[in-house]
């Protein structure tokens, strides 16, 4: 610039040539992070400064780009890459949060308002948040049995942002079976689904012996997967169950000793308990006096006991005997098989007397009386009656037997007394009232005993 004095009224004038040099608004600008890396969607400081080393009164813009995907946080305002970013000068901080794993190389630009820009890197390694998972709960159960286990889930970092997802699966070495339930409710296996942080309580329900090795694998939205593995050793009882009848023939409505014995080749603790059913015939079962219903189950211990039978029909009768323990359902079974043979028996048997023939009566009438038995047979099948033997005591209390014969037809049996007497010493009171014993045997020589009374009955009809 040139500067000139003049006097004014001589107007003598003098010169002054002074040079200046402007020189450009001028500022330096530096990032420093505060750590090297960090979980996924974790916000890492970032440390900025800008000194403005020449002028006055700039204004200023940030602006940052990464090489991967995240976001930064300046003065409590979100950004994305590109975004222009109001800035200050001085020290200042901000926020970069990685939202994908690896490495996160970043561009902080810094620009004044005549377009003069400054850069800095600040280079950041980004992992996905890890999680802790263990279970517990292993050990051995009986078949239908179930056992509680727990799977435990814990971040490394706490972030709600994170979803976790379970699977349940039987792993290699598996020969046992099962199901798992969550609170009741079962739970599918061989698909993903959600987990709670912290403990979860499942429970398993054997089914099927064996090894069962539960693997359990659960991964986060980031795509982490990790598993850890339960093991069940599921169990049954091992026990015997024997039995059988104290004889194989026996007669219909007669009583039979059932033997049985139950035992464990390791002892387990568990109970037991029985049923029957007849698979051919009929019969009743009692345990000490009291009748068993078929098809129903009854507590028993292990070691011997006994049960008895009583034939209810003829022929073959066939009991199936069930032992069942009460925690793994295991059931073993007895088979036993009798003969009932059907003793000779008279039904409806029926007596009565009655006098013909009439004679004399010189000093009173003589009459013939006649005894009569009359009754139906019941008899094994294949089998006839072959004798009857009636044995009376008289009114003299003589004791009398008599083999009745005359029983083919209509099976009727009668004895024929033939007394000569006249009325006055009427004969029809020699057998009445009588106790009798009968003694039928039938074509396969068994023999049976009925008890009665004689009576006469002159209205009855023969």
């Amino acid at each position: 610039m040139l500067f000139t004095v003049r006097n004014k009224t001589t107007l003598v004038e003098k010169t002054q040539l002074v040079s200046v040099t402007v020189n450009p608004s001028d500022f330096s600008f530096n990032a420093t992070r505060t750590n090297t890396g960090q979980v996924v969607n974790t916000p890492v400081v970032v440390n900025l400064n800008l000194t403005q080393t020449g002028g006055t009164g700039d204004t200023y813009s940030l602006m940052f780009n990464t090489s991967s995907t995240g976001t930064f946080k300046y003065g409590g305002i979100t950004y994305t890459a590109g975004q222009v970013i109001p800035f200050v000068i001085g020290g200042s901080t901000g926020e970069y949060i990685g939202s994908v794993s690896g490495n996160h190389n970043i561009t902080f630009t810094a620009t004044n308002q005549l377009n003069i820009s400054k850069t800095a890197n600040v280079s950041l390694s980004y992992i996905n948040n890890d999680f802790s998972l263990s279970s517990s709960g292993d050990g051995s159960l009986f078949v239908n049995k179930t056992k509680d286990f727990n799977v435990f889930l814990s971040q490394l970092i706490p972030d709600a942002s994170l979803t976790y997802q379970v699977k349940y699966s039987f792993d290699s070495g598996t020969t046992g079976n099962g199901t798992i339930t969550n609170g009741g409710s079962p739970v599918a296996l061989g698909t993903y689904q959600s987990i709670a942080l912290g403990s979860n309580l499942l429970t398993f329900n054997a089914s099927a012996l064996g090894i069962v090795n539960l693997l359990i694998e659960v991964k986060n939205s980031n795509g982490l997967l990790k598993s850890t593995v339960v093991m069940f050793d599921v169990k049954t009882t091992d026990f015997v169950f024997t039995g059988g009848a104290q004889s194989n023939s026996m007669f219909v409505n007669e009583t039979n000793n059932l033997n049985f014995d139950l035992s464990e080749i390791v002892p387990s603790g568990t109970n037991y308990e029985m049923s029957y059913y007849a698979s051919a015939g009929n019969a009743s079962i009692k345990d000490a006096g009291n009748t068993l219903n078929a098809y129903q189950w009854y507590d028993i211990t292990t070691g011997q006991f006994l049960r008895t039978l009583t034939a209810l029909t003829q022929g073959d009768i066939t009991v199936i005997f069930t032992v069942r323990n009460k925690t793994t359902l295991q059931t073993k079974t007895v088979t036993v098989t009798v003969n009932a043979y059907r003793k000779p028996t008279l039904t409806n048997v029926k007596t009565t007397y009655y006098r013909d023939n009439q004679q004399g009566c010189f000093n009173g009438c003589e009459y013939d009386y006649h005894y009569l038995i009359r009754f139906g047979q019941n008899l094994n099948p294949g089998a006839t009656l072959s004798s009857v033997t009636l044995t009376i005591r008289n009114r003299l209390g003589a004791l009398k037997s008599y083999i009745i014969t005359n029983y083919a037809g209509a099976a009727t049996g009668y004895i024929h007394f033939q007394f000569m007497g006249d009325a006055e010493s009427d004969q029809s009171d020699w057998f009445n009232n009588k106790s009798y014993t009968l003694s039928i045997t039938d074509s396969n020589g068994v023999t049976n005993t009925q008890t009665g009374t004689f009576t006469n009955d002159p209205n009855d009809s023969f």
